[in-house]
């Protein structure tokens, strides 16, 4: 079934920029470039006629990459993502010092949203964490889990990737029940943390923790008692929408158990035909809340 987490990915307007924010001032590595206009887009991402640009960088040493694609054609709109908002997604990155890194951020005259703040419960408790606006304006959180003095802000790792939603239990029945993700904890919040940073009529939220196979990257779920705003279209071409790429051992017969037990996919396991993973197999699935996500085969050993 799932044996791991390959990537987490943005969907963003410019590649080129957002791979040069990444390495100047995130201080990750960039992996590769990839320019994929094959055919077999159309059948593994749902959508007719696609061309992307894609970049990978990843913090030293980490095992996920951070996945930037930009759709060449075609465009869709902005997703209407933020705090909130079911379907929206963000990434969040573990800091060695977050005051070194927040410090970074403005010298490139990065937007920080408020000044950082304490984690109140949860996983995470006592933690430190601020959230930016990266390019195209998208919502990234910094998480400082263990402060280092001497620290210089480096990126050490992609530490969770959270997703609103609005039923924990729908949730789980897609990623514990049917991806057989092992669930970590459950925990009523205030939203206190979350109302550092933004405003809402009532921040209160259920949490979810879920440990993904062979990676250290969390997942974490958010059910806000009162959603923010409509759920978001988080179609991959839509701007600003994002999504997490599942390692599978086995993509056809992890294909068929999960369209089996009533999980619907937007294309089918097509083989890569291209670049550095041809001969892999990928496919798209809706989850919770129309949210993405990718499953990917590597290709045979040579």
């Amino acid at each position: 079934m799932i044996t791991g987490l390959f990537h987490a990915s943005y969907t963003i307007s410019d590649v080129e920029k957002t791979v040069s924010f990444c390495k100047e001032v995130l201080g990750l590595e960039h992996t590769r470039w990839q320019i994929s206009n094959q055919p077999y887009l159309a059948s593994v991402t749902g959508i007719p006629g696609c061309s992307l640009r894609i970049g990978f960088a990843r913090a030293e040493g980490d095992d996920t990459s951070y996945e930037m694609v930009e759709y060449v054609q075609p465009k869709g709109p902005r997703a209407r993502t933020g705090f909130g908002i079911p379907g929206s997604i963000y990434m969040s990155w573990e800091v060695d010092n977050l005051e070194a890194a927040i410090e970074r951020l403005r010298k490139a005259n990065t937007s920080i949203i408020a000044s950082p703040a304490t984690i109140e419960d949860g996983l995470w408790k006592d933690a430190r964490g601020v959230f930016f606006l990266g390019p195209d304006d998208i919502l990234t959180e910094l998480v400082e889990i263990k402060h280092q003095p001497d620290g210089n802000g480096r990126l050490l790792r992609l530490h969770h990737v959270t997703f609103s939603i609005t039923s924990i239990e729908k949730a789980l029945g897609i990623f514990c029940e049917k991806l057989k993700l092992t669930l970590d904890l459950i925990v009523n919040s205030s939203g206190d943390y979350v109302s550092n940073f933004i405003r809402l009529p009532d921040p209160s939220m259920r949490k979810a923790y879920l440990s993904i196979p062979n990676t250290n990257c969390k997942m974490e779920l958010l059910e806000y008692r009162t959603a923010a705003g409509p759920t978001a279209d988080m179609a991959t071409n839509n701007l600003a929408s994002g999504h997490a790429c599942f390692r599978a051992d086995d993509m056809n017969s992890t294909y068929r158990e999960l369209r089996s037990v009533g999980v619907e996919f937007v294309g089918k396991p097509t083989e890569i035909t291209a670049g550095v993973n041809k001969g892999g197999y990928a496919t798209y699935f809706k989850g919770t809340d129309g949210i993405r996500f990718e499953l990917f085969q590597n290709p045979p050993a040579v």
